[in-house]
């Protein structure tokens, strides 16, 4: 193989080693924390309510306090929280009780 060729099939394999990296990395910044949606066992790490510590260790379906990382647009499709919202439920069982049975209902 000439030298011209090498340097050819070089540039060509980072080119294309760039394309399919660069669509990855923005579609990764979309990414983020979706709490309420993890169903048993599916939760992504420890929850915020301390009720576990790793990952696939919820006990419990729709819990506001578990989360699973999804795009934006998907976490607002399933009827996810935001880190905020999550807070603003996990310290009322009444609250909590009735966000499971609300996405229950509309995941069955």
């Amino acid at each position: 193989m000439s030298k011209k060729a090498m340097i050819q099939a070089a540039l060509l394999s980072v080119v294309s080693i760039a394309a399919t990296t660069i669509p990855t990395l923005s579609h990764a910044d979309s990414l983020g924390k979706c709490f309420g949606i993890a169903k048993a066992g599916q939760n992504g790490c420890a929850g915020i309510t301390g009720n576990h510590t790793c990952k696939g260790t919820s006990s419990e379906s729709y819990n506001p306090g578990d989360f699973k990382v999804v795009s934006q647009d998907e976490c607002k499709k399933m009827g996810g929280l935001s880190k905020e919202e999550a807070m603003a439920i996990i310290h009322d069982a009444t609250k909590i009780k009735a966000f499971e049975e609300m996405m229950a209902k509309r995941n069955s």
